[in-house]
Protein backbone atom coordinates (compact mmCIF):
# COMPACT_ATOMS: atom_id res chain seq x y z
CA UNK A 1 0.00 0.00 0.00
CA UNK A 2 1.40 3.77 -1.02
CA UNK A 3 0.06 6.81 0.22
CA UNK A 4 1.01 10.18 -2.10
CA UNK A 5 1.77 13.47 -0.33
CA UNK A 6 1.69 16.47 -2.50
CA UNK A 7 2.42 20.15 -1.46
CA UNK A 8 1.92 22.83 -4.18
CA UNK A 9 4.04 26.00 -2.81
CA UNK A 10 4.81 29.12 -4.58
CA UNK A 11 6.38 32.85 -3.73
CA UNK A 12 6.10 35.53 -6.22
CA UNK A 13 8.66 38.19 -6.97
CA UNK A 14 7.32 41.62 -8.00
CA UNK A 15 9.49 43.37 -10.19
CA UNK A 16 10.38 47.03 -8.74
CA UNK A 17 8.37 49.47 -9.80
CA UNK A 18 8.61 52.40 -12.40
CA UNK A 19 10.08 50.04 -15.05
CA UNK A 20 9.90 51.57 -18.32
CA UNK A 21 9.66 48.26 -20.07
CA UNK A 22 7.98 45.37 -17.32
CA UNK A 23 7.43 43.18 -19.67
CA UNK A 24 11.43 42.90 -20.82
CA UNK A 25 11.97 43.09 -17.26
CA UNK A 26 9.94 40.17 -16.32
CA UNK A 27 11.28 37.93 -18.95
CA UNK A 28 15.04 38.67 -17.56
CA UNK A 29 13.66 37.47 -14.05
CA UNK A 30 12.59 34.47 -15.55
CA UNK A 31 16.00 34.03 -17.20
CA UNK A 32 18.04 35.15 -14.46
CA UNK A 33 15.46 32.61 -12.17
CA UNK A 34 16.43 29.63 -14.79
CA UNK A 35 20.09 30.16 -14.98
CA UNK A 36 20.32 30.17 -11.08
CA UNK A 37 17.93 27.22 -10.98
CA UNK A 38 20.10 24.91 -13.39
CA UNK A 39 23.53 26.67 -11.89
CA UNK A 40 23.68 22.89 -9.62
CA UNK A 41 26.93 23.56 -8.64
CA UNK A 42 25.76 26.72 -6.99
CA UNK A 43 22.78 24.92 -5.23
CA UNK A 44 24.94 25.03 -1.65
CA UNK A 45 25.09 28.35 -1.18
CA UNK A 46 20.93 28.95 -1.23
CA UNK A 47 19.82 25.32 -0.89
CA UNK A 48 19.05 24.35 2.48
CA UNK A 49 21.35 21.72 4.06
CA UNK A 50 22.84 21.29 0.56
CA UNK A 51 26.66 20.79 0.80
CA UNK A 52 28.02 19.77 -2.48
CA UNK A 53 26.40 19.37 -6.19
CA UNK A 54 28.08 16.95 -8.73
CA UNK A 55 27.05 16.73 -12.27
CA UNK A 56 27.64 12.95 -13.02
CA UNK A 57 27.27 13.22 -17.04
CA UNK A 58 28.57 16.03 -19.64
CA UNK A 59 27.01 18.36 -22.02
CA UNK A 60 24.02 20.33 -21.93
CA UNK A 61 21.36 19.64 -18.87
CA UNK A 62 18.34 17.73 -20.24
CA UNK A 63 15.88 15.27 -19.44
CA UNK A 64 17.97 12.53 -17.71
CA UNK A 65 21.00 14.39 -16.70
CA UNK A 66 22.05 13.54 -13.12
CA UNK A 67 23.22 15.35 -10.31
CA UNK A 68 24.32 13.71 -6.92
CA UNK A 69 23.51 16.20 -4.21
CA UNK A 70 24.75 15.78 -0.99
CA UNK A 71 23.13 16.96 2.54
CA UNK A 72 24.04 17.29 6.00
CA UNK A 73 22.40 13.56 6.35
CA UNK A 74 22.16 12.01 2.95
CA UNK A 75 23.94 11.52 -0.20
CA UNK A 76 21.17 11.18 -3.19
CA UNK A 77 20.70 10.81 -7.34
CA UNK A 78 18.57 13.98 -8.70
CA UNK A 79 17.56 12.93 -12.21
CA UNK A 80 16.03 15.19 -14.36
CA UNK A 81 12.56 13.96 -15.66
CA UNK A 82 11.30 16.75 -16.68
CA UNK A 83 12.96 19.72 -18.60
CA UNK A 84 11.52 23.28 -20.17
CA UNK A 85 14.33 25.76 -20.68
CA UNK A 86 13.02 28.82 -18.36
CA UNK A 87 9.35 27.27 -17.43
CA UNK A 88 9.88 24.21 -15.80
CA UNK A 89 12.24 21.57 -14.10
CA UNK A 90 11.23 18.13 -12.78
CA UNK A 91 13.44 16.11 -10.60
CA UNK A 92 12.97 12.41 -8.90
CA UNK A 93 15.38 12.01 -6.17
CA UNK A 94 16.55 8.45 -5.27
CA UNK A 95 16.86 6.46 -3.45
CA UNK A 96 14.98 7.34 -0.54
CA UNK A 97 12.27 5.52 2.42
CA UNK A 98 9.41 7.71 0.42
CA UNK A 99 10.26 8.38 -3.43
CA UNK A 100 10.48 11.92 -3.73
CA UNK A 101 10.00 14.19 -6.66
CA UNK A 102 10.95 18.19 -6.87
CA UNK A 103 9.19 20.05 -9.82
CA UNK A 104 9.79 23.77 -10.24
CA UNK A 105 8.11 25.89 -12.60
CA UNK A 106 8.29 29.49 -13.37
CA UNK A 107 4.79 32.42 -14.19
CA UNK A 108 5.03 35.38 -15.41
CA UNK A 109 1.78 37.18 -14.36
CA UNK A 110 -0.03 40.52 -13.60
CA UNK A 111 -0.55 41.53 -10.25
CA UNK A 112 -3.78 43.18 -9.11
CA UNK A 113 -1.99 46.68 -9.39
CA UNK A 114 -0.90 46.03 -12.74
CA UNK A 115 2.56 45.16 -12.12
CA UNK A 116 4.26 42.40 -13.24
CA UNK A 117 5.42 39.66 -11.30
CA UNK A 118 7.31 36.00 -11.30
CA UNK A 119 5.88 33.47 -9.72
CA UNK A 120 8.52 30.44 -8.64
CA UNK A 121 6.41 27.17 -7.51
CA UNK A 122 7.45 24.25 -6.41
CA UNK A 123 5.45 21.08 -6.22
CA UNK A 124 6.67 18.41 -3.48
CA UNK A 125 5.77 14.78 -3.96
CA UNK A 126 6.51 11.94 -2.24
CA UNK A 127 4.75 8.29 -2.35
CA UNK A 128 5.01 6.41 1.51
CA UNK A 129 5.29 2.60 1.28
CA UNK A 130 3.45 0.45 3.97
CA UNK A 131 6.16 0.87 6.80
CA UNK A 132 5.78 5.51 6.91
CA UNK A 133 2.03 5.49 6.22
CA UNK A 134 1.81 6.17 10.04
CA UNK A 135 4.10 8.99 9.92
CA UNK A 136 2.16 10.61 6.71
CA UNK A 137 0.65 13.33 8.53
CA UNK A 138 4.17 14.47 9.71
CA UNK A 139 5.81 14.01 7.14
CA UNK A 140 3.80 15.90 4.75
CA UNK A 141 3.79 19.14 7.42
CA UNK A 142 7.49 18.51 7.41
CA UNK A 143 7.65 18.94 3.74
CA UNK A 144 5.67 21.87 3.76
CA UNK A 145 7.82 23.51 6.06
CA UNK A 146 11.06 22.30 4.04
CA UNK A 147 9.26 23.47 0.78
CA UNK A 148 8.69 26.34 2.30
CA UNK A 149 11.96 27.24 3.41
CA UNK A 150 13.38 26.41 0.22
CA UNK A 151 11.42 28.71 -1.61
CA UNK A 152 12.44 31.48 0.68
CA UNK A 153 16.44 31.01 -0.07
CA UNK A 154 15.76 30.80 -3.77
CA UNK A 155 13.83 33.82 -3.58
CA UNK A 156 16.59 35.78 -1.37
CA UNK A 157 19.32 34.33 -3.80
CA UNK A 158 17.56 35.62 -7.12
CA UNK A 159 17.58 39.23 -4.96
CA UNK A 160 20.99 39.04 -4.48
CA UNK A 161 22.20 38.25 -8.08
CA UNK A 162 21.10 42.01 -9.15
CA UNK A 163 18.71 42.06 -11.11
CA UNK A 164 15.66 44.26 -10.92
CA UNK A 165 13.28 42.42 -8.61
CA UNK A 166 12.40 44.35 -5.22
CA UNK A 167 12.07 42.24 -2.02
Amino acid sequence: MTKTILNTLSITIPLATGQTDSANSARQLSLEAWQALTDFESWCSWMPNVEHVQRLDEGDPARGSCLRVTAKNSDRIWTINYWEPEKRIEFIIGPTPARSAYRFSFEIRGSGSGELELELILDLESACRRLLLFATPAFGWQQQRKGKRLLRSFKAHLLTRGHNAQP
